[in-house]
C-alpha cells in the first residue's frame, strides 16, 4: 500500500497557499499521475490522503502540524473542501487511465475514534461530533447522498450568522461536484485508536472556531483503563466494534482496510504488556464485528515502531 499524502506538502505548493488554493486540485492530480506512472505496476492499494481531519483541523485550522496556520473555523473547511475534490480527481484519473492496466484499488484513510454518549441525553451530541470529526469527510465520498452531512452544514451556517458572516464559512459543493465526488472509492482506510464520551456543550461563543461550531465536550471513556498524566490512550475495545458497525450501517457496508490501530506507551517500556493487551482485545472486537455483525473488514495494520516518530521532531 502507498499513501500519496501523509502530511508532507512541498514548500513550493505551500508558498501559493497549499490546500487552500483551488489550484491544489490540479497540482495534486498531476503529482498522483507521476506516482501512478512510475510505481503503478508494483502497488496493489493506493490511499489518496491520510487523515483529512488531522490534515485540515490540526495543520490549517490549528498549530499542531505544519503549516500551522491557526485559522480555525475557516482554513480547515477550505482545506477539507479542496482535499475532497482532489481525492475525487485522483480517483477518476486512476479509474479511467491506470486501473485497466494495473488492476489496483484506491481509497482514502479516515481517522475515526468512537464517540459514546455520556448520558442518554447526549445521543444527539455524540452523533453530531461523529459527523463533524469524520462524517464530513466520509459522507461526500462513501454515501449515496454525497455532500456534507446536514447537521454540519446547519451548525456552521448558524454560528457563521451569529458571528456576523454574510454566508456560511463552510464552502458549498455544486450539484456536479457532489456527483463527481460520491462513490470515488474501492475501499475505506480506517485509522482507529480509542473511544471518548461526548456531552452537549450548549454555551455559544462568538469566536470563530471549528471546535465552537459543533458544541460538544469530550471526556475519557468511563469503565475503561483510565488515562493518566502521561497522556496514554485508553483501551476501549467495545468502542472499536461500535464504530465498525456504525460505519457499516451508515455508509452501506464499505470494504474496510484498518490502516492504523494501536496504543502509545511509556518511553522506557520494553516489555510492553499494555500494548499486547490492547491488540488482543481490539482484534477480538474486530473478529466479533466481522463474524457477528457482518462488517466487511479485509485487512488490519498496526501503529508501531516509528509510525509517530517524525512529525514534530524535525526528522522529516
Amino acid at each position: 500500500m502507498v499513501t500519496l499524502f501523509h502530511w508532507d506538502l512541498p514548500q513550493g505548493l505551500m508558498a501559493v497557499g497549499g490546500m487552500l488554493n483551488p489550484r491544489f486540485v490540479t497540482f495534486y492530480t498531476e503529482y498522483a499521475r507521476t506516482a501512478f506512472e512510475h510505481f503503478g505496476d508494483r502497488v496493489q492499494y493506493w490511499l489518496t490522503f491520510n487523515e483529512p481531519f488531522q490534515t485540515c483541523v490540526f495543520a490549517y485550522g490549528g498549530l499542531m502540524l505544519a503549516p500551522a496556520l491557526g485559522i480555525s473555523g475557516i482554513a480547515d473547511y477550505l482545506c477539507g473542501h479542496n482535499l475532497l475534490k482532489a481525492h475525487a480527481a485522483v480517483y477518476h484519473l486512476y479509474n479511467t487511465t491506470y486501473r485497466p492496466k494495473f488492476k489496483g484499488k484506491i481509497g482514502i484513510s479516515i481517522s475515526a475514534d468512537w464517540f459514546e454518549p455520556n448520558t442518554t441525553d447526549d445521543e444527539v451530541a455524540a452523533e453530531r461530533i461523529r459527523q463533524f470529526w469524520y462524517g464530513m469527510y466520509i459522507q461526500p465520498v462513501f454515501s449515496s447522498k454525497g455532500d456534507y452531512p446536514d447537521v454540519v452544514k446547519e451548525y456552521i451556517a448558524y454560528h457563521s450568522s451569529l458571528e456576523g458572516y454574510k454566508q456560511s464559512r463552510l464552502p458549498q459543493f455544486t450539484p456536479d461536484e457532489i456527483n463527481y465526488i460520491k462513490g470515488t472509492y474501492d475501499f475505506m482506510g480506517l485509522n482507529h485508536y480509542s473511544t471518548y464520551m461526548a456531552s452537549e456543550a450548549p454555551n455559544i461563543s462568538l469566536k470563530t472556531s471549528y471546535y465552537n461550531d459543533y458544541q460538544v465536550s469530550l471526556s475519557s471513556a468511563s469503565g475503561s483503563i483510565a488515562n493518566d498524566s502521561n497522556g496514554l490512550l485508553e483501551i476501549v475495545p467495545w468502542g472499536f466494534r461500535k464504530l465498525l458497525v456504525w460505519l457499516k450501517d451508515t455508509y452501506d457496508d464499505p470494504d474496510i482496510f484498518v490502516t492504523e490501530s494501536g496504543i502509545n506507551d511509556l518511553d522506557d517500556v520494553i516489555d510492553d504488556k499494555r500494548r499486547i493487551s490492547y491488540y488482543g482485545q481490539y482484534l477480538e472486537a474486530l473478529l466479533e464485528a466481522i463474524y457477528i455483525d457482518n462488517v466487511t473488514v479485509f485487512a488490519y495494520t498496526t501503529w508501531s515502531l516509528m509510525d509517530n516518530y517524525e512529525w514534530n521532531l524535525g526528522y522529516t
